[in-house]
């Protein structure tokens, strides 16, 4: 693990992260997936850029496995101003795939990081605890209804959520003869439903 530490921040970068990110862009022969990964850079400077204009700045940037995670410390933030740094990562891409879409026209590489953002921002909005857009469903059903029922509501959504992914990743593995990106999100999106309380 690299850790830079500056005043009173902190960026670390695991070792995990570095091996399977040169691992993927090694295996990766049409140079895709450096642009999927540039996507997924913006999206994380998106949470970045709203966590400083609401006024606050993260102790802790670490690259991870599964990505970027920020640490507050314990500084007070409203559930308001949560939400809006979880929708940032999302905006972010929203916004340069708006600014993108002019390329749609044909396949390239500019093309590919447009759509590259419309996707990453949308799978980021789904109720699922991996993703924001779990984040943000948690933060809004316990604010507003007793634990016990905010949480049976959230892993009633959660599961809808999976087997929807589930089910329409199966129809396009079978549609597509071959196409296995939605049952992999899906897979990946249960494990870390199984992990996420442990």
């Amino acid at each position: 693990m690299l850790q830079i530490s500056f005043k009173d921040f902190t960026l670390e970068i695991k070792f995990l992260f570095v091996a399977t990110l040169t691992l993927f862009l090694l295996c990766d022969k049409s140079g895709y997936g450096l642009i999927l990964f540039l996507a997924s850079l913006i999206h994380e400077l998106g949470h970045l850029i709203v966590f400083f204009l609401i006024g606050y700045a993260p102790e802790k940037v670490s690259f991870e496995l599964c990505g970027i995670k920020m640490e507050q410390g314990a500084c007070d933030i409203s559930i308001k101003k949560e939400i809006l740094v979880l929708l940032g990562g999302s905006i972010a891409n929203f916004i340069m795939f708006l600014c993108l879409s002019f390329s749609l026209r044909e396949i390239n590489y500019i093309s590919v990081f447009a759509a590259g953002h419309l996707i990453l921002g949308v799978i980021n909005l789904l109720p699922l605890s991996a993703f924001d857009g779990g984040k943000i469903l948690g933060l809004i059903f316990e604010a507003t209804l007793p634990l016990a029922k905010a949480q049976r509501i959230v892993n009633i959504v959660r599961t809808l959520t999976l087997c929807t992914l589930f089910f329409g990743g199966i129809i396009v593995l079978i549609k597509s003869k071959g196409n296995f990106s939605l049952v992999i999100l899906a897979v990946y999106a249960l494990i870390s439903e199984l992990t996420a309380d442990k």
